[in-house]
């Protein structure tokens, strides 16, 4: 991960405050638990799987990912809303002329948040093989790209 910033500095990818930004000192482990689902049952109700990936030495990753608390940032500043206000959100589909590096530079911590989800349970360190962790905040945004793609591939 440092080798990611370490080169996309000097590249002109991101400035000296972004890699400060996204540099994580004194990380913590993230941790697992469960959440009961009661809304499938109440009886010995299953628990969905969360890995607390917050303050992990990949959570500031996830921050280049996620666009849900600039938009709530938003709605706040507008103070309060009246219930004859309709909110409404778009999504603009156009040609991107970003560079090739800085795609890699997107690509290359997203790979490290979603390959490398290492996390604690009881005594003992698991890296985590097959989905995306539920408690990661770059989830909903990589979930929400995988349904855009497969709606317009497939719907």
């Amino acid at each position: 991960m440092y080798n990611i910033l370490e080169h996309a500095v000097p590249s002109g990818i991101i400035d000296k405050k972004t890699q400060e930004f996204l540099t994580k000192i004194d990380p913590i482990t993230p941790v697992f638990y469960t959440l009961p689902n009661i809304h499938k049952t109440l009886d010995k109700p299953p628990g969905k799987p969360i890995v607390a990936l917050t303050d992990s030495v990949l959570s500031p990753f996830c921050h280049l990912y996620q666009y849900t608390g600039a938009f709530l940032s938003t709605i706040k500043e507008v103070g309060k809303i009246s219930k004859e206000t309709l909110l409404v959100t778009l999504d603009v589909n156009k040609q991107s002329s970003i560079e090739p590096t800085v795609i890699i530079f997107l690509i290359e911590p997203l790979k490290l948040v979603l390959t490398e989800n290492y996390f604690l349970f009881k005594d003992t360190y698991y890296l985590q093989i097959q989905g995306t962790a539920m408690g990661s905040k770059v989830a909903p945004p990589y979930a929400n790209a995988y349904i855009s793609y497969f709606e317009s591939e497939f719907i």
